[in-house]
């Protein structure tokens, strides 16, 4: 129910903004420019970093928390894209 403006702001032409987003998935955006003229914004996410631990625990606690199909939820959870951070941040 959040929007991920946010991202959007701040962010030079050829940089990325990195978010982790409360269900501990990342998010990434960066500005299109044509002619000088910032026209939209690409957003790519919901994804993991290959470098960073992963606490399944975490995401268990998670669907508990919130209601959600655990077996659903933990087989979504292990088709996540997992991205090393030159996969995200090179344009």
């Amino acid at each position: 129910m959040e929007s991920d403006t946010i991202l959007t702001t701040g962010v030079s032409p050829g940089e990325f903004k990195l978010y982790k987003c409360k269900n501990n998935l990342w998010d990434s955006a960066t500005p299109v420019i044509v002619g000088g003229h910032h026209l939209a914004n690409l957003f790519v996410g919901q994804f993991l970093f290959d470098d960073q631990p992963f606490d399944r625990e975490l995401f268990r606690k998670q669907a508990e928390k919130y209601g959600f199909d655990m077996e659903a939820y933990l087989a979504a959870l292990d088709e996540v894209p997992r991205w090393n951070h030159d996969q995200v941040t090179k344009s």
